[in-house]
């Protein structure tokens, strides 16, 4: 694609805007099948592309960062006790950690509260880190609440992955298919990609194992989202920002891992 390369040339900061986003506004210049197209040239050019010398760095520190939060999970803390909500202060957990489940979500099973999001413990705006995996935590109160650990560790040996840590892997919502009793997550991937991550366990705690990246509802670029159950039933539904020019609804297969086209 020529135009694009002298795009790059002319403009750097076009290497952050996502193909999705450009054909946007040239619509009709290429077809939904030469995107679906493209899409799995890139990802398989991806696959075989090899590593830099620069990624092969940043894989190994990345890693010796994840051996050093294992340990300081080990680290005895003032352990904190609420009664009240706070707010405008920070929030810690039952081991007087701050708590990291940022853009986060709930979900309630046997009485129990589980908070989920985005590990921002290593994002200090300073490095290109964005999120860190996702945490989970669990309380009877909504004031307490309990680390449970990773409940999806990043990526950290591709980064092509959307889960790397520099990719932007936003708003994790988790939804039960009464078809398969499994957990099903979705994570949007802001920025360029704009795309979905989704993910699936036999258990709310995990592990997850990714079923499918680089995700787009009918082609659509991915805004904010979110996942919602029909109490009377067992279908669910995706409402998502679409190329941030409308809002869709989109019926999902019964194991919630697509939607009814």
């Amino acid at each position: 694609l020529p135009f694009l390369t002298q795009m790059l040339q002319a403009y750097p900061g076009a290497g952050r805007i996502s193909i999705q986003s450009i054909l946007r506004y040239t619509p009709g210049a290429v077809s939904e099948e030469q995107l679906d197209a493209l899409r799995a040239e890139l990802r398989e050019y991806g696959s075989q592309k090899g590593l830099t010398d620069a990624e092969l760095e940043k894989i190994k520190k990345y890693k010796a960062m994840a051996q050093t939060d294992s340990a300081c999970s080990l680290e005895s803390v003032q352990p904190r006790k609420y009664g009240a909500f706070h707010p405008g202060k920070p929030w810690y957990d039952t081991n007087g950690r701050r708590i990291q489940a940022h853009a986060g979500a709930l979900y309630h099973e046997d009485g129990v509260f589980y908070w989920y999001g985005e590990n921002k413990t290593y994002t200090d705006g300073k490095n290109p880190i964005w999120t860190w995996g996702i945490r989970i935590y669990r309380s009877v109160d909504l004031y307490n609440w309990e680390d449970l650990g990773q409940l999806v560790m990043p990526v950290l040996d591709n980064p092509d992955s959307n889960l790397f840590p520099e990719k932007y892997a936003d708003r994790p919502h988790i939804i039960r298919s009464e078809l398969t009793g499994k957990y099903v997550m979705w994570i949007k991937i802001s920025s360029a990609e704009s795309c979905f991550a989704i993910l699936q366990a036999d258990h709310l705690l995990g592990p997850y194992e990714i079923v499918k990246e680089g995700y787009y509802p009918l082609g659509c670029g991915v805004g904010d989202f979110d996942l919602v159950t029909d109490p009377q039933t067992p279908r669910a539904y995706l409402f998502m920002d679409t190329d941030h020019q409308y809002v869709a609804c989109f019926e999902l297969t019964e194991d919630h891992l697509d939607f009814h086209k």
